[in-house]
């Protein structure tokens, strides 16, 4: 036989006696007396398992910042477009307010010369009725 041959069963051997110790330490843990087969057991097994709890966390940490991208990307595109429609909104509302000042000063001129005849108007109604200018006290 090759030595690749050999290679394949020293890691299957390996894996399966991690395996085994791994399963003995987990039905050992929580003993309150531990004799020195057991205590060794679980020495050998606790740098694996912290490896394999280390990698386990590393793991799923990074499944769940994936998840978080995945819905902070989409909460971004709702977010961009609202943000796309309340300047269309806001861009309306500051063309009204150009507007209205437009018209603001086009009208002020006229204001004294309406105001003028409004109450020219108002006096004359009240005169045609009976009512004099003349203030009573």
């Amino acid at each position: 036989m090759n030595p690749s041959g050999y290679k394949k069963y020293i890691v299957g051997a390996v894996l399966f006696f991690l395996v085994i110790v791994h399963l003995i330490a987990y039905n050992i843990k929580g003993k309150v007396s531990l004799n020195f087969v057991e205590k060794g057991i679980l020495i050998v097994s606790f740098p694996v398992e912290k490896l394999v709890s280390s990698v386990t966390a590393k793991i799923a940490g990074v499944w769940n910042g994936y998840i978080y991208l995945v819905n902070t990307q989409k909460e971004n595109i709702k977010l961009l477009e609202e943000n796309k429609e309340l300047r269309g909104v806001f861009d309306r509302v500051n063309e009204i307010k150009a507007e209205n000042e437009r018209l603001k000063s086009l009208v002020t001129p006229l204001c004294p010369v309406l105001m003028k005849g409004v109450a020219d108007s108002i006096n004359n109604k009240g005169i045609e009725n009976g009512v004099s200018s003349k203030v009573v006290n």
